[in-house]
């Protein structure tokens, strides 16, 4: 039922996925599914581009999240000047992924 909220429809017979079976088969699986076809992907993308969900488009502030700040869920929340994900997957020259802190007289843009 996620595919459905998210704008996709079932899958027809000539979407594929790479390994084992469609999440929008249109019957279950005695397999469990672990990926959306090509097709659900640019059905997913058509429905952002034409609809604008307002729900999903909407990116909250991070002073109306109500739990505690995680450093490392790619999310600035408050006391966080940077979120580049877990010290592992950080990609960015400017983010501390440890502290969350922008590393000091680093030239960074605003989008790190």
């Amino acid at each position: 039922e996620m595919g459905h909220n998210l704008g996709i429809n079932h899958d027809r017979g000539f979407c594929k996925c790479i390994a084992g079976p469609c999440i929008m088969l249109p019957t279950i699986s005695t397999k469990p599914a672990y990926q959306f076809s090509s097709c659900s992907v640019q059905e997913h993308q058509r429905y952002l581009l034409r609809g604008r969900p307002q729900c999903i488009l909407n990116k909250p502030l991070s002073t109306d999240i109500v739990s505690p700040p995680v450093c490392g869920n790619y999310f600035v929340e408050v006391g966080e000047e940077c979120d580049c994900g877990s010290p592992q997957d950080c990609q960015s020259a400017c983010c501390d992924a440890r502290t969350c802190k922008l590393k000091h007289k680093a030239q960074c843009d605003s989008e790190e």
